[in-house]
């Protein structure tokens, strides 16, 4: 494999992490990991789209790990980015409320925060075998055929 599986994989890549990120879109994740694998198809689609030879399945799931593994980063970036929004608000209203309610509101979120830290790390290892999954579908489905 050369450089140039690093551009389809990247778009790939960010397109099925926002998309298993999006509050309604990401619910087709919980039924059937769409997002994770199809980023691995398109990645494959992509590189071969750019006029690039047919790919072995072993390079297929090589391209759908690296796409799985940018896809499971921006993902885990997006909800960590929405703890800590969240965090600066509750911060913010805690003087119109008082220091108690809004502390315990905060040691919550931060119990939060850990379990999400936990979950985005399932969630990455998750993106990356369905990722290989979806790069070893899409170079089986994928022919020489004009794309």
């Amino acid at each position: 494999m050369n450089r140039s599986v690093f551009v389809p994989a990247m778009i790939a890549g960010v397109f099925a992490g926002v998309l298993s990120s999006l509050p309604v879109v990401r619910d087709v994740n919980l039924a059937l990991c769409a997002w994770m694998w199809l980023g691995g198809i398109f990645a494959v689609y992509l590189f071969r789209r750019s006029g690039a030879p047919k790919l072995t399945r072993a390079e297929g799931v090589t391209l759908g790990l690296l796409t799985g593994t940018i896809a499971g980063v921006v993902m885990v970036g997006f909800t960590l980015a929405g703890v800590g929004i969240t965090t600066d608000v509750l911060q913010q209203t805690q003087s119109s409320t008082g220091p108690e309610p809004m502390q315990r509101a905060l040691l919550s979120l931060q119990e939060a925060g850990m379990f999400e830290t936990l979950a985005g790390c399932l969630s990455l290892i998750l993106h990356m075998g369905f990722g290989a999954l979806g790069g070893a579908i899409g170079s089986a489905l994928i022919t020489r055929r004009r794309l």
